[in-house]
């Protein structure tokens, strides 16, 4: 399956998926990693606040590498929402970030 209709069919309920050499999979979060992502989402936000950057840090977003068939949701993603947002609009609609080279 492509990433196009890995969003196309992401399913809709509250779990998170990620696309896995093609097949959708159910991920499922980790305690010590939760822990941690909370942590340095709080710590770059304050870093943001007080640098007064374009920066956003969203709580669920998909990754869409430069390889086909690969989607994953880190644990945590910084955005400039310069380059980002607008370059990738379908983040707007779908949640959804392309790694830039």
């Amino acid at each position: 399956m492509s990433f196009d209709a890995f969003l196309d069919c992401y399913p809709d309920d509250e779990h998170h998926h990620e696309l896995i050499e093609g097949a959708i999979v159910e991920v499922f979060p980790m305690a010590p990693r939760e822990d941690i992502g909370g942590f340095l989402s709080a710590e770059f936000n304050f870093e943001i606040r007080r640098a007064q950057k374009p920066y956003s840090i969203p709580r669920n977003c998909l990754i869409r590498p430069s390889v086909e068939k690969i989607g994953h949701m880190p644990d945590v993603v910084f955005l400039d929402c310069h380059v980002e947002i607008i370059r990738y609009c379908v983040w707007l609609h779908h949640n959804v970030s392309a790694q830039l080279s």
